[in-house]
């Protein structure tokens, strides 16, 4: 894994990690976190294709935060993508970073060859008592929020994930909270793309009817499969990837 500081876009300067050469696979990371996240899956990941794990906005070591919404983080993601030439890419968005990603490929469905989405908010709503419960105490509704979606976690994991909710004394992860709210499943269904939904914890739990795509459910995994389960979540990634790399590793061979 190369580890490349910054691309500098129009008002922002995005951190990510880069590794691999072929068709762009973009992670997108969720609420509260950043890269970070993906670091195991993304060391154990198949060729054939160049892997981006970047920081939101505001997250990180990107910035500056903007204005924390969805479709700010999506125009991010766009321009991120512009600044790479990256086209036919793979996105793999894991809650807030799912939104983000859809968001992005309905405003440039060219320049996406297919969404996974990893246990993302689709469906998000909130009681008024519960949303004006995160403005008042962000700090405890970040705990509230670990103590239910990572139960699967080691006690590192739990405590370097804690680390990151509790910035801001949790405002990140408040302000994250609220991008989410309003953003449904009505534009789910304008994605015309291929689509697939993995979902593990609470989500899967929850047996949300999805309008679109396929969905395959982690089992005996929390929220965070990538840090309960980074191997197994490669490995499934290996086999969806795999069909979609392999003109690249043919273009490649032929080139030699």
């Amino acid at each position: 894994m190369h580890c490349v500081p910054y691309a500098m876009l129009p008002g922002f300067s995005v951190y990510y990690l880069r590794g691999g050469q072929g068709r762009p696979v973009l992670f997108v990371h969720g609420m509260g976190t950043n890269s970070w996240v993906w670091k195991h899956v993304f060391l154990d990941t198949p060729p054939g294709a160049v892997y981006y794990a970047l920081d939101l906005p505001g997250h990180g070591g990107s910035y500056p935060a903007g204005d924390g919404s969805i479709r700010g983080h999506a125009a991010v993601l766009l321009a991120f993508m512009e600044h790479l030439s990256a086209q036919g890419a793979v996105a793999v968005g894991h809650d807030m970073g799912g939104l983000v990603a859809l968001e992005a490929a309905l405003r440039a469905p060219s320049l996406f060859s297919e969404l996974i989405l990893i246990n993302a908010p689709l469906c998000f709503s909130l009681p008024e008592e519960i949303v004006g419960g995160i403005e008042r105490a962000p700090l405890r509704a970040a705990e509230a929020f670990l103590s239910r979606a990572g139960e699967g976690l080691s006690g590192q994991l739990r405590g370097d994930l804690w680390r990151l909710l509790a910035q801001g004394e949790g405002q990140l992860f408040a302000r994250d909270v609220r991008a989410c709210l309003g953003y449904g499943v009505e534009r789910l269904k304008e994605w015309r793309g291929r689509l697939l939904h993995l979902l593990s914890g609470p989500s899967a739990a929850a047996q949300v009817s999805l309008p679109t795509g396929r969905v395959q459910r982690l089992e005996a995994l929390g929220h965070f499969p990538m840090l309960e389960a980074p191997t197994a979540l490669s490995s499934l990634l290996k086999d969806l990837l795999s069909p979609l790399l392999k003109p690249e590793r043919k273009r490649a061979k032929k080139a030699h």
